[in-house]
Parts: structure tokens; C-alpha cells; sequence
């Protein structure tokens, strides 16, 4: 056996060359090359590698066989490959006729084949394997051993002239070697290389045309040399592009055009891979053959042009299909089956046969160039002729009438052989009882609307995707009932029992479907109504049939109140995990396991009950699994007793031990929704029994009716009712206030609740309609010792909401009807009593559309009022929000199409001083939304400023604004390119504020309007914008953008003599310090930034030590100026 750890096969470790003294970043790509012949590759490598064909002008470039280094006979028609093993050196060698598509296996090997060639006429190939070279008929018969003396011969190749065969050994001393046909005459070719190491070798000889060259490669470069070891010259050391190969002997197989003139490598030059030509004459000339994209081309061959022929007879054609993953039983769904012919003729007689699978009713048939034609189970199109490089389409439309997984399938055949690469191809439809959608665009979201009429519906979300990436969310007439859930958590063993099944409240609901990041693609989902689930009768044996294997089944059966059961499982088949529930009439889970038997169940709720047996989200395929709920008679549950209590009235007592329960009967006259006010602070807990069993099942008192959580009420029916309260000791008081007993108000009236004792809750209620907009004006509380709350219920009495009494407050109402406010607080508040005081308001919400650049006045005149504004852009736009209101509470936000772009900013907060608004918005819709904080009122104004309709400036010109109002904001624009350098020149006193964008929308200077703005350089060309807000006092704001000059340096300042010191010179610390006269400075030098100051000098210049006065400040009798040093100012006083 071949053991050659120096010689790697298809290494993935990537070597790079750069040359020497060549400007690689100059150099431009190779010209690309047309070569006269065929030209025969693989991508790729080992098992799923591919054989490719292709003209030498790239005209016709196919994909023929799975495998790896081919090599094609001389005849045109033959062409040896290997395939089946990762290492294509360690696969076994095919044969493919190319005029049948015939493929044959040749050769078994259990060792090593490095390379193979063809005699001449055709008639056998020789090859190594093992320690030895061979040769055999082109069928793979009658071996015959040429010599098997050393383990590293390897890849031999035939002179065209028939004469011998030239191949390589890596091993010291040998390098490439010549033997004649019959194996004798074995010699090593002068001058050739061979270190032990394959990287660094003489590998993969090939013979040039005429017989009197071999090509081979050596590390990264192609050489070439005589057979008698003259004439060696590398080929590709002078192309002066940085080039990477596939380190190893595989990605170094040197091909020879059939003139002569080039040898053809796979390699990747200045980072594109392909098939590249050095020129055989050493000038480094290197050219890129025309291939398609794809895999990692990683061998190569070129044959004469008539080689194609055989090949060419045919029209190559590929199959493909499109389908949606899911289907829905009983709605259309639609597949395609697509063909392309890659040439080079047109298709002759081209039929495509899908058989039809069980479960599949066809409903309509089209062909986009033919007919077709649906009958005996299968659906049949027969194709015009197509032509080179078209594509031709059958679409099937049918109905899934079952739940399973349709298989579609076809395959493609023409009246004449073919060699299609991928004649048969297949999807597979998931056929659900659900709904199937599909999102096409990341971000999208699909919705379902649905409206639950009459009373109360049951149902299950049934998840039939296994992904994280799939989030769902349900909400319905009060607002969110499920949020986002990702599809792998919302069923079967991957859920809680609570809150799986949903009570849905009568009213408009809406389901969403939406993924995560970028997701996209096909889902499905069913939402089960339970109350169409099929009818189960106790004590039989039924079969649930999974299709898919993670889908939930539900059946009901009749229970009277009292009844026992068992679930029993009795035997699956080809279903993995599973879970199941017991459901009572309400939705509550009485009992749930998974693979295992119940045991005795006792039903306390008369009605019909739920049998869910949910397949795990992961499972696949189908399954199916044996059951039976099993009867075991009844015992009927007690009649309530207790002592009777009245809704509204006290009930107290006092218990012993934790363990002591109390009883009381409640008597319902008719339907009552009522709320649990708790009266002490004691920790007990209340259950409630009644004619549909336990209505109620150990509520905390805590948790009864103060909003540490979500606080229901409870809905019975006419009938009687037992009350329980036990769990602790001590004194308990409560209440049952029937919600039908509130107090009524209108909205708009100053309301005062009184709460006596301040535990007490106090009911109140008022009429409202979907989609109306209450704001909650808080008045004030007076006599709790702990913060008071309001829970507000809808007229389905679910919470709406709970918020602190004393805080204003906005909600949306999601239905009509009446809905109740209870007032509350924490139940250890001992206080006699509390009040509170509020208002509700409803106010108007108005929407108008506005102008870019006009001015928006409006005024909120309600508390909690909000006012909006619209306004659409066709393109991308750079805005600027200015605000004319200094009003702190009022405030603005904006909101478009991805999403919020500015959230609740405050008028006074948005420009000038205290805040800058640039927006830089893409094309669509928007809103801006003005709304007030608390309960404020009040008028506002602003304006949105186009940037690119401010007016074009040229630098060096005053700039002077005259605003009305006096707040308003001023846009100038100048076009400036970089490089340059500029200062700003305040031309008098004015107050606000300026800023200096470039054209990304970056500050480039900004400051007071007070202040100048020193010495700036411009970093990109383009145009920069210039916002100038001025204050109410000044809103004339005369500035300049000055260009600035070059700094030059000026003489060093002359030395002098100073009362107090020996010696001086001019210079010192920042004149807003105080200056020591004595401190030697640095020479000065004229800054650009300060272009009119001058340095004066003066035989009699006196020192003065003075803060920095204003620019250009002029004194009667005396004139200021600036001297510059590189630390710092000192101001000359010089008398004229």
C-alpha cells in the first residue's frame, strides 16, 4: 500500500505568492482567453465533486457526471473520472460514454490512483495504483503491470506520439521519470526536482502537443523543460499577480492547449479562482479561461474540438421544481416544474411525467410551451423544442384532500439519449390541517382576522414548524392575549399546562405571523377551535394518525359533574415524543403527562371536556398512536352548604388554625360578573364550587383585588354556590361586589370616590366605545397610607389596566360597552377611609397633513389631547425639525416606516441651545404626533425644513437673517471641498446658537452665536449646511464663512529690557492669566486663524496684565493689539 505522507491530495491549506518588486496593487485582472478544443474539469472534490465539459470560447460550459479528475480519450467519446471517496485519489475510476451517458465502473480501488492517460487510438489507459504502474483495455480488462518497483510513481501520461510515458516520484533523487510502453527503459529526467515533499517537487507531468515538451508544476508555479532535462523555464514567476493554489498534487495538473501555446492550471489570481493559461514561451503572460461560476475548479484537461462531439449531439437539459413546503387540506396550492436547456441543440421529443401521489386531487394543469395533460394518476407535458439556453414551465394546481406528506416527482426524457445532469427531480409537500403561509420579504408580517361570536371559544395554537425563527402573537378585543412566541415554544411538551388552551372572549381577534431578523420562507400553523373537535365516546379504542408527526389532535367527550376516567395509551407507531391534556369546559388543564397512563381522574365540571394529544415539535414524518379514555363510574359531588352571603354584604370570621375552613352559600339569580374585595390583610385563601364544579380554586386574598398582578373577576352562572375560605389564622373580612352594581359616571365629570374604610373597594363604571382614546386626569388623593390604584376591566371583564391613582393615565378602549373602574389599595392600609379625585377625558384626535417648509400652528385644547400631523417623502430627504414653541411640555414624536425615529423630544429640548433635530429620513410615510405631558394644554407651532431648499451661499460673503419669529431656524448652504479651511465671523453681538454640517450630516463646528469660530478644515467635497437659530432678542444674525489663509511664520520678537527683571521678551502665558514679563517665550508665530492681528512694535510700548479684550476693541487714545506665540497672547498697549 502507497503510505505518502509527503505528498498531500486535495489540502485545503492555502498557499500565497507575491513577487517580489511588482506593484500588485496596479496590476489588472488577466485578459480572459479563448482556446481552440474542449475543455474537461471538475469543481469541487471527493463525493460531491462534479465532471464538467466546456468550449475552449466558453460557449458551452455543463455540468456531466459526479466526480472528480476526468480525463477524456482522444476519441472524443470516452472519459475516465473518479468518484466515491473524499480523497478523489482514493476513488474508484468510471467510465462515461458521452454519446449514451452510459457510466461504467472500471476499476475498484482499495489504494491510491493519482493519475491516468490514454494511448492514442484510444484503445487502453494507463494508470498507477499501489506501488506500480498499469496499463488496461479502455473497458478496465486484461491489467497488465508495467514494473511495480517503487511506491511513489505516480501519474502517468502518454506521449502523444505513442512512443513512452512520462510520470513523477517525490522522493530525493528521482523527480520526474520516462519509461517506454512496455515499461522499460525507466530513466529520471535531468535537471528535474524532487525534495520529498509534493509542495516542493516536480509533480503532474504533462506532454505538450507535439511530444517535445513536459508541462508540470513545482510548489506554486508552472515550469516547463525537454524530456532530456533541457530548456526548464518557469512559467508563471514573471505574471506579477499574486496567485494561491490548492496546496498539493490535485490542484497543480498542468494542461497544454492543443496549439502548443499555453498550459492551463486551476489557481486563484488577485482573488478570483478559475481556470487560468500561463504562456508557454516564459514571457508571464497570464490569461483566465470563460467557466460559469460555481464550486472550486480543481482539475483540468483539454482535448481536441471534435472531442465535444459526442457529446454535443444532445440537448443537455435541468430539471427543477418549485413548491411550498406546506399545504392546507382542502385549499389550492400550486407546484412548477422548470426546464432549462443548456444546449447546445434544442430538445428533441421532450416529455416531463409527474406522477400523481395519494392524497392529491388535481384541479388544473397549464405548459408555457407544449400541452399537458393530467389522467390515470399522473400528469404528462410534452414540451415544444427549446431552445438553447430557454426554459419552459408546467404548472399543476390541486387540493390536498388528507393529511400527509405529498411527495412530487418527475423526470424529463427526449426521443433521442440525453445527458441530463439532473433528469429526475423532487419536493415534498406537508398537507396540514391548518393554515400555510409563507413571508417572502424579511420584516414582513402576515395576519389573520377572525371575529369569536356568542359566548366564550376554546382554542389551541398548534405549531407544525420546529423554529425559533417563526414568532406568532394573538391579540383580541382587550388588547395583547398572546405575545410573541416563537413556534418551537408554543405546543406540545416545550409548553406550561397554564395558559396552554386560550379562552377567547367574544369579538375581533388577529393573529400574526411574523420572523425574526431575516427570516423567510414557508409556515404553518392551526389554530384549533375545540369545539369542532371530533366526538370521542369513553370506552372505546381509537387511532390518531400524526401527519405531520408534530401535530396536535383534539377530541371531546360528554362529562356530568362527578364523573372518573382514566386516559389510557395503548401503542404508537413511528411517533416519537408526545404530550397529552385533559381540558374541562373552561379551559382549565385537569390533567397532562407525557407517555404515560392517567390513573384515575375525578371531573368536577360538568360539560363537555378536551382530549389533546400533541405530537413533539420535532418530530418528522408520521406516526400514529392507540388510545382510550376509560370510564370508571361516578360519584356525584355534594350539594354547596354554608352559610348564605349576599353580594355587597361583609363576611367575617375568624379561624383557629390554618387548617380550619369556612363555608358560605352564594345564591345567583341570574348571570353576575362579580370582583373579590378583600377587607383584611390576613394571608387566607378562597375557593369557589358551584353547579359547573370549581369555579374558583385557592385564590389568594393578596392576589384578589389588589394589582400586584393580573386581577380577574369572575363570571357564574344562575345556580348555587359554595364559598371556602382556610390556608391561615387569625381574623378575615371580604365582599362579592357584583360588577353590574358600580356607580355610574359620564366622562368629563370632576369625579370624588370615597373609600370607607380605605381598604374598600369602590366600583364605579362608564360607557365606551372600541377604539376610543380616555385620558385619565389625576386630582389628587387624600387619607391612604399606601398608594391608592385603579384597575380598570373591560365589559368582558378582563384588566385593562392598573395604574397609580395619583398619576395621570391614557389608554385606548378595545371595545364597546361598559367598563368598570375599581378604586383599591393595598390591604394592610389601616387608614378610615381615602379619597380620590380625577376626571376622565375623552379628546379629540385630529390628523391633517402638513408642507415641508410651511409653518404648523394648532393648539391642544383637553388634557391628554394629541394632534397629528402627516406627511410623505417620495425620496430619501435630509429634514429639519424646527420648533417655535420654547413650551417644555409639550412635545413631539416621529414615527415612519421603519419604525419610531424620534420619541416624545420636548419643543423647548429640540434646537438652539438645548437640542438639535436633524432628521435624514428615507422615502415613505410619516407622522408626527404632538402630545403635552400631564394634564398641560396649550398652543404650539413649528416648521419641517427641507435642507437641500436652503439658499446656496459662496464663502466669504455676509450671511445676514432677518427671522420672524425671532426663533426660527435659518438654512444656508455652501459647497465647499476639502481640504480647505475656514473660520466662522460673528459680524455682531447676537444670541443663539449655529451649527455647520457636512454632507453625511456630521458637526463640523458649532457654538454661540456670541462667539466666533476659530480655524477649521473641510474633510470631503460636497455640501455642508448651516443652521443658524438665533434668540428672541437678536433675530437679525449678520455672520461670514471666511476662508482661512496660510499659516506663515514671522521674525522672533526683538528682546527687551522691563522694569523689575534684567531681561525680557515678548511672550508669556494666556493673557486671561496673569503675565510674568520676565518669562522667556517662544518665537511668535502669525496664526491663520487670527488673520487680523499684527505684531506692533513700538519704542514705547509699555506691559499691561489685563484680561483679553473684545475682537477689534478700540479705546479712545489707545488701540489693542495681539502679539502670537506658540503658548499663549500678550496684548501690547500702544499710544498713537
Amino acid at each position: 500500500m502507497k503510505m505518502r505522507p509527503l505528498l498531500p491530495r486535495f489540502s485545503r491549506t492555502l498557499t500565497t505568492m507575491a513577487l517580489a518588486g511588482c506593484t500588485l496593487a496596479t496590476q489588472s485582472a488577466p485578459p480572459p482567453l479563448a482556446i481552440v478544443g474542449t475543455i474537461v474539469y471538475s469543481r469541487g472534490d471527493g463525493l460531491n465533486g462534479t465532471v464538467w465539459m466546456a468550449n475552449g470560447d466558453g460557449s458551452v460550459d455543463l455540468p456531466v457526471a459526479a466526480g472528480a479528475r476526468p480525463r477524456l480519450a482522444p476519441d472524443g467519446r470516452h472519459m475516465l473520472f473518479h468518484r466515491g471517496q473524499a480523497d478523489p485519489a482514493r476513488g474508484d475510476l468510471w467510465m462515461r460514454d458521452l454519446a449514451t451517458g452510459t457510466e461504467t465502473l472500471i476499476f475498484a480501488n482499495n489504494d491510491y490512483v493519482v493519475g491516468m492517460d490514454w494511448l492514442p487510438d484510444s484503445t487502453h489507459f494507463y494508470h498507477d495504483y499501489g506501488c506500480g504502474i498499469y496499463r488496461r483495455n479502455a473497458d478496465g480488462s486484461n491489467p497488465l503491470t508495467l514494473f511495480a518497483v517503487d511506491c511513489y510513481d505516480d501519474a502517468p501520461t502518454v506521449n502523444p506520439s505513442g512512443s513512452q510515458i512520462a510520470f513523477h516520484n517525490i522522493q530525493p533523487g528521482r523527480g520526474l521519470l520516462l519509461a517506454n510502453l512496455d515499461g522499460s527503459g525507466r530513466a529520471v529526467v535531468p535537471n528535474s526536482i524532487a525534495t520529498g515533499n509534493g509542495s516542493t517537487s516536480d509533480v503532474l507531468p504533462a506532454w505538450s502537443p507535439d511530444g517535445q515538451w513536459l508541462g508540470f508544476g513545482n510548489g506554486p508555479d508552472l515550469h516547463k523543460m525537454r524530456p532530456d532535462g533541457t530548456g526548464r523555464l518557469n512559467l508563471t514567476a514573471g505574471s506579477g499577480f499574486v496567485r494561491t493554489f490548492f496546496a498539493g498534487a490535485g490542484s497543480l495538473a498542468p494542461a497544454w492547449t492543443t496549439d502548443g501555446q499555453w498550459l492551463v492550471t486551476p489557481m486563484t489570481v488577485d482573488g478570483t479562482g478559475g481556470l487560468y493559461a500561463a504562456k508557454a514561451d516564459g514571457t508571464g503572460e497570464l490569461r483566465k479561461l470563460t467557466t460559469k461560476a460555481g464550486d472550486a475548479i480543481t482539475w483540468v484537461g483539454i482535448a481536441p474540438a471534435n472531442a465535444m462531439l459526442g457529446f454535443a449531439a444532445h440537448a443537455e437539459t435541468e430539471l427543477g421544481i418549485a413548491a411550498p413546503a406546506y399545504a392546507a387540506v382542502g385549499a389550492p396550492f400550486a407546484y412548477t416544474f422548470t426546464v432549462r436547456n443548456h444546449g447546445p441543440l434544442p430538445t428533441a421529443g421532450l416529455v416531463l411525467t409527474n406522477p400523481l401521489p395519494p392524497g392529491l386531487e388535481v384541479t388544473g394543469t397549464s405548459a408555457s410551451a407544449g400541452t399537458v395533460t393530467a389522467a390515470a394518476g399522473k400528469v404528462v407535458a410534452t414540451f415544444n423544442p427549446i431552445p438553447v439556453g430557454s426554459t419552459a414551465t408546467v404548472t399543476v394546481t390541486g387540493v390536498a384532500t388528507t393529511n400527509a406528506f405529498l411527495v412530487l416527482a418527475a423526470n424529463t426524457a427526449q426521443t433521442r439519449p440525453d445527458a441530463d445532469f439532473n433528469g429526475i427531480v423532487s419536493a415534498t409537500v406537508g398537507a396540514v390541517a391548518g393554515t400555510t403561509g409563507s413571508i417572502a420579504v424579511p420584516g414582513e408580517r402576515d395576519t389573520y382576522s377572525f371575529t369569536v361570536a356568542g359566548g366564550k371559544r376554546l382554542v389551541y395554537f398548534d405549531a407544525l414548524v420546529d423554529s425559533d425563527r417563526w414568532l406568532w402573537r394573538l391579540d383580541g378585543p382587550a388588547g395583547a392575549v398572546v405575545n410573541d412566541t416563537a413556534f418551537r415554544y408554543a405546543d406540545g411538551d416545550r409548553i406550561g399546562d397554564i395558559g396552554s388552551v386560550l379562552a377567547l372572549q367574544p369579538g375581533a381577534h388577529s393573529l400574526t405571523i411574523r420572523g425574526t431578523e431575516e427570516t423567510t420562507g414557508d409556515y404553518a400553523f392551526h389554530l384549533i377551535d375545540l369545539s369542532t373537535a371530533p366526538l370521542l365516546t369513553p370506552g372505546t379504542t381509537g387511532t390518531a394518525n400524526f401527519a405531520p408527526g408534530n401535530a396536535t389532535l383534539a377530541y371531546q367527550f360528554p362529562v356530568v359533574a362527578g364523573d372518573h376516567v382514566s386516559v389510557d395509551l395503548l401503542g404508537r407507531v413511528n411517533l416519537g415524543g408526545f404530550h397529552w391534556r385533559l381540558i374541562d369546559p373552561r379551559g382549565n388543564v385537569v390533567a397532562a403527562n407525557a407517555y404515560a397512563n392517567s390513573g384515575d381522574i375525578v371531573l368536577t365540571v360538568p360539560g363537555n371536556h378536551f382530549l389533546l394529544l400533541e405530537g413533539s415539535i420535532y418530530n418528522t414524518g408520521t406516526g400514529s398512536l392507540t388510545f382510550a379514555v376509560t370510564p370508571h363510574g361516578n360519584t356525584p359531588p355534594p350539594a354547596p352548604t354554608g352559610t348564605p352571603l349576599a353580594f355587597g354584604a361583609v363576611a367575617e370570621g375568624t379561624a383557629a388554625a390554618a387548617s380550619d375552613v369556612a363555608h358560605y352559600l352564594v345564591h345567583a339569580d341570574q348571570p353576575i360578573r362579580f370582583a373579590f374585595d378583600v377587607l383584611s390583610t390576613k394571608g387566607f385563601n378562597w375557593s369557589l364550587r358551584g353547579t359547573m364544579g370549581i369555579e374558583v380554586d385557592r385564590q389568594g386574598f393578596y392576589y384578589s383585588d389588589y394589582p400586584s398582578g393580573a386581577v380577574p373577576t369572575w363570571y357564574i352562572v344562575p345556580g348555587d354556590y359554595e364559598l371556602t375560605v382556610t390556608g391561615s389564622t387569625g381574623d378575615y373580612r371580604f365582599r362579592l361586589l357584583d360588577l353590574a352594581g358600580a356607580t355610574p359616571f359620564a366622562i368629563g365629570t370632576a369625579m370624588s370616590v370615597t373609600n370607607t374604610p380605605a381598604i374598600a373597594a369602590n366600583l364605579l363604571r362608564f360607557e365606551g366605545t372600541a377604539g376610543q382614546r380616555i385620558f385619565y386626569a389625576a386630582g389628587g388623593i387624600e387619607g391612604f397610607q399606601y398608594s391608592p390604584y385603579i384597575i380598570l376591566y373591560t365589559p368582558q371583564g378582563s384588566q385593562l389596566g392598573a395604574y397609580y391613582a395619583g398619576s395621570d393615565n391614557t389608554f385606548v378602549l378595545p371595545s364597546t360597552g361598559t367598563y368598570t373602574v375599581s378604586f383599591t389599595t393595598y390591604p394592610a392600609d389601616a387608614a378610615t377611609s381615602g379619597i380620590t379625585r380625577f376626571t376622565l377625558f375623552s379628546p379629540e384626535t385630529a390628523t391633517d397633513s402638513l408642507v415641508l417648509g410651511a409653518t404648523v400652528t394648532n393648539h391642544l385644547d383637553l388634557p391628554g389631547q394629541i394632534r397629528r400631523h402627516t406627511f410623505a417623502l417620495a425620496s430619501p430627504k435630509s429634514l429639519y425639525f424646527d420648533s417655535l414653541a420654547p413650551q417644555g411640555q409639550l412635545r413631539w414624536t416621529l414615527d415612519g416606516p421603519t419604525g419610531q425615529v424620534v420619541g416624545n423630544r420636548s419643543f423647548s429640548g429640540t434646537d438652539s441651545y438645548y437640542g438639535f433635530s436633524p432628521l435624514n429620513l428615507a422615502a415613505g410615510n410619516y407622522t408626527i404626533t404632538v402630545s403635552a405631558s400631564g394634564q398641560s394644554t396649550g398652543g404650539y407651532a413649528f416648521r419641517l425644513l427641507d435642507a437641500a431648499a436652503g439658499q446656496l451661499e459662496v464663502p466669504g460673503n455676509n450671511v445676514v437673517g432677518d427671522l420672524v419669529p425671532g426663533n426660527a431656524t435659518d438654512v444656508h448652504r455652501y459647497n465647499l471641498t476639502a481640504g480647505q479651511r475656514f473660520y466662522l465671523d460673528m459680524q455682531s453681538p447676537a444670541d443663539g446658537y449655529y451649527r455647520l454640517l457636512d454632507p453625511f450630516g456630521r458637526v463640523v463646528a458649532e457654538s454661540y452665536l456670541s462667539n466666533d469660530r476659530a480655524n477649521f478644515g473641510v474633510g470631503v467635497t460636497g455640501t455642508y449646511t448651516l443652521y443658524i437659530e438665533p434668540g428672541p432678542r437678536h433675530p437679525t444674525h449678520p455672520l461670514r464663512l471666511q476662508p482661512a489663509p496660510r499659516r506663515r511664520r514671522i521674525h522672533p520678537a526683538p528682546r527687551i529690557r522691563h522694569p523689575g527683571c534684567r531681561r525680557g521678551r515678548v511672550g508669556g502665558p494666556d493673557p486671561a492669566a496673569h503675565f510674568h514679563p520676565c518669562r522667556p517665550a517662544p518665537d511668535l508665530l502669525r496664526l491663520a486663524d487670527q488673520p487680523t492681528l499684527a505684531l506692533v512694535e513700538s519704542r514705547r510700548t509699555r506691559w499691561t496684565h489685563r484680561r483679553r479684550p473684545a475682537l477689534h476693541r478700540q479705546r479712545r487714545g489707545e488701540r489693542f493689539r495681539r502679539a502670537e506665540s506658540r503658548r499663549g497672547r500678550l496684548y501690547h498697549q500702544h499710544r498713537g
